[in-house]
């Protein structure tokens, strides 16, 4: 199993948002040295210490950190283009040298139609992989000169029998373009929020892994996961084809609740175990409250290096 750490920190620990950077960033390195496999910077504008641009924040931090994944968590599609997304995760991933990671927010949470994150995700996978291409959805229709009669969905170019270089065209209208930068990776991990139904049997059937966030409760979770893994034998596909993560806040010596949880550290091993047991889940992230402290330490030393042995 794999372990990581994301963060739902509270502006008043903080006086202005270059303290909280520094904070993340100390505890991204300490990760990064502890063996943790991830981190996870959720992307958000409620507030005036929220990250509102992670991909560029991770940036940052991938040439000064050396093993551990960087991840941007509750990614969403209102203010980005998918054009922008599919390069800004590129990027990413190209300066980290393959340690890129995302993870969407659920459609319903953006009030967005569940078909536009889908196609977003079918396009960002096909910018990735495909040179000449166009992609004609119910939301995203790419290059903006494609033709009508364009097939729905992804198709490629078809090679002509003489290639003309694109500065001897007469400045015409692309039908098929190439998105650059690709990853460092050959296929990038994608994962989706698996709250809405409809994107739960649509990720299934696609072999998209699922994330389940730490807000909702822990018997949700498990049941949501049971449901997932139902669908994804009923596609024909493999648990082996994907990550199932589970985010869930952690009370080291302190209390579990429906949403987290708590106890000592032989305690939390039993529950983490049980967990991972019900959901067949690939990597338990812990959402934490405070930066820095010796909590990540015992986390690292007692319940992770615990659970491997």
């Amino acid at each position: 199993m794999r372990y990581g750490i994301s963060w739902a920190l509270d502006s008043s620990q903080y006086s202005e948002p270059e303290e909280m950077y520094r904070a993340i960033t100390e505890d991204i390195n300490a990760a990064d040295i502890g063996a943790l496999h991830s981190v996870w910077v959720e992307e958000s504008r409620e507030t005036a210490i929220a990250v509102s641009s992670p991909s560029m924040f991770l940036t940052h931090m991938a040439p000064i950190t050396d093993n551990v994944l960087l991840g941007v968590k509750n990614r969403q599609l209102i203010q980005s283009h998918p054009v922008r997304l599919a390069e800004e995760f590129a990027v990413l991933d190209v300066f980290s040298r393959g340690r890129a990671l995302c993870a969407f927010e659920a459609a319903s949470k953006q009030q967005l139609p569940a078909q536009r994150l889908h196609e977003t995700i079918e396009f960002m996978r096909a910018a990735w992989s495909r040179d000449n291409m166009r992609f004609n959805g119910d939301y995203i229709k790419f290059p903006a000169s494609i033709p009508e009669d364009a097939d729905e969905g992804l198709s490629t170019q078809v090679l002509e029998d003489e290639f003309i270089p694109q500065w001897q065209r007469n400045n015409a209208l692309e039908d098929f373009v190439a998105i650059r930068p690709k990853p460092y990776q050959i296929r990038p991990v994608i994962h989706v929020s698996i709250e809405d139904d409809a994107t739960l049997e649509w990720s299934a059937a696609h072999g998209i892994s699922p994330i389940l966030y730490a807000d909702m409760a822990t018997e949700a979770v498990v049941q949501r996961v049971q449901q997932y893994s139902t669908a994804l034998e009923k596609a024909g596909r493999s648990l082996c084809e994907v990550e199932i993560a589970i985010e869930r806040d952690i009370h080291i010596n302190g209390a579990a609740s429906e949403c987290a949880l708590g106890g000592d550290i032989e305690s939390l091993m039993t529950q983490i175990r049980q967990l991972g047991d019900r959901t067949q889940m690939s990597h338990l992230i812990w959402r934490r409250r405070t930066t820095g402290g010796s909590d990540l330490a015992e986390f690292v030393n007692g319940i992770m290096l615990g659970i491997q042995a």
